[in-house]
């Protein structure tokens, strides 16, 4: 009889088959930012794709901090869905406290007609995203999304821009004496992991 095996990246879950005789056809993949996957545990036990599962049993990721000294990786993101590939910046190695050299946002394609670029983003740990400075040192690998704001938005300096769901932003632009959305920079892309498993790193 088969089992299923939980899947438990520290804080997502999801489920694999064995096959009859107990063994998994394969450990899915898992990402965690400035981590490295050390491997799957059932307990303190090691798990390879020849352990055998005699019951339903749930592991768990461990992880390895990946250069603490750097160099970091720092990727970038349009922020919104079928957005043109071509455009994407490349991603930069960036030395432990040095700057980014931010691309021109301005010379992206925004989502809209209606909208424009505000700044690059970058979701902190109260879950806002912040526009990143280009004075700040990095000191881990991260992703700086674009954000878009509607033409003729008013935004403070250093102001943080509201988390939406998805690419929230009107289709068509906004009827004469209207009042725009606020603010908003869509948040980074999602992780992608194997199939059977979600990457959610704590």
């Amino acid at each position: 009889m088969d089992n299923d095996t939980g899947i438990d990246q520290n804080s997502g879950r999801g489920w694999t088959q064995t096959d009859e005789y107990g063994q998994v056809a394969g450990l899915p993949a898992a990402e965690k930012s400035g981590y490295i996957l050390d491997g799957w545990y059932q307990g303190s036990a090691k798990v390879t794709e020849s352990t055998v599962f005699k019951a339903d049993a749930d592991l768990k990721a461990k992880w390895t901090k990946a250069n603490p000294n750097g160099p970091f990786t720092v990727k970038f993101g349009l922020g919104y869905k079928n957005a043109p590939e071509a455009e994407v910046p490349k991603a930069q190695t960036v030395a432990k406290g040095n700057t980014v050299d931010l691309p021109d946002g301005k010379k992206l394609t925004a989502p809209f007609s209606n909208y424009e670029f505000h700044a690059w983003c970058l979701q902190a740990d109260d879950g806002k995203l912040h526009p990143w400075k280009e004075s700040s040192g990095v000191t881990a690998d991260m992703t700086l999304v674009a954000g878009w704001v509607p033409k003729g938005t008013a935004v403070k300096d250093g102001e943080a821009v509201p988390e939406v769901s998805g690419t929230a932003a009107p289709s068509t632009p906004a009827a004469s004496g209207t009042r725009p959305p606020s603010p908003t920079c869509p948040p980074p892309p999602p992780r992608t992991s194997a199939p059977g498993a979600r990457s959610s790193p704590s």
